[in-house]
């Protein structure tokens, strides 16, 4: 008797089962927690691939367009029986511009979303592509030595030109060189002499240099400088 009832309702498990599996998605479950993707702008690009039978839907081919979008970062598919594909993205976070066309994640990656989609108010990092990693590293350091001896600001850009010389500016608007070797120990101690001298003069300030051994020098805004000579 188990036995008949065992096989009954496989029978019907069967019967209702093989129909449903050949018939057509009926529903995407869209889920996308940001601002810069849209549940219509995912739905585009899926286009006619969640249009097939439950299980002819081409998972890795929706994965790889929507990924394809310019701010997901992540993108997870996977089917709900008995007529649903559930799509998950998990937008890109910017943290940095890059140069004038990209932005950086926190893992140090780069994408290149439209350029007017671009977060106001990001710090900006310029150098060459090959030196991103290193310059993304110091930048943070630098920013965190910002705060500690500027009672609070940040570092708002670093340029590494062609010849390998930095340039700090601060969220104040200050400027300072760094020149090309001991850029780090050389904020270091333009943050000791900002605790000293420069906090609440921010305004007086061109910029300053710290491209000597011992000291630097400061351009006020009246025309005065304030000289530490050395070697650069």
């Amino acid at each position: 008797m188990l036995l008949l009832v065992l096989m009954l309702a496989l029978g019907y498990a069967v019967y209702r089962w093989v129909p449903a599996a050949h018939e057509p998605v009926r529903h995407i479950d869209i889920r996308v927690p940001g601002t810069h993707v849209t549940p219509a702008e995912v739905r585009a690009a899926i286009g006619p691939l969640a249009r097939a039978p439950f299980f002819a839907v081409d998972l890795h081919g929706i994965e790889r367009r929507v990924r394809a979008l310019p701010w997901v970062y992540r993108v997870s598919v996977r089917r709900l029986w008995p007529d649903t594909v559930r799509v998950e993205v998990t937008e890109q976070r910017a943290v940095a511009q890059w140069g004038e066309d990209a932005l950086l994640n926190p893992h140090g990656e780069l994408f290149r979303p439209p350029r007017k989609s671009f977060p106001a108010g990001l710090p900006r990092i310029d150098g060459s592509l090959a030196r991103k990693q290193a310059l993304i590293e110091a930048f943070l350091d630098m920013d965190r030595m910002v705060q500690a001896g500027s009672g609070g600001h940040h570092a708002a850009r670093l340029v590494e030109d062609r010849r390998g010389a930095w340039r700090l500016w601060l969220d104040n608007g200050l400027e300072i060189a760094l020149g090309r070797r001991e850029q780090q120990r050389r904020l270091q101690r333009v943050m000791r002499v900002y605790r000293r001298i420069l906090a609440g003069r921010e305004a007086e300030v061109r910029h300053l240099d710290a491209r000597y051994s011992n000291g630097l020098a400061i351009a006020w805004q009246g025309g005065g400088n304030n000289d530490a000579q050395g070697d650069r």
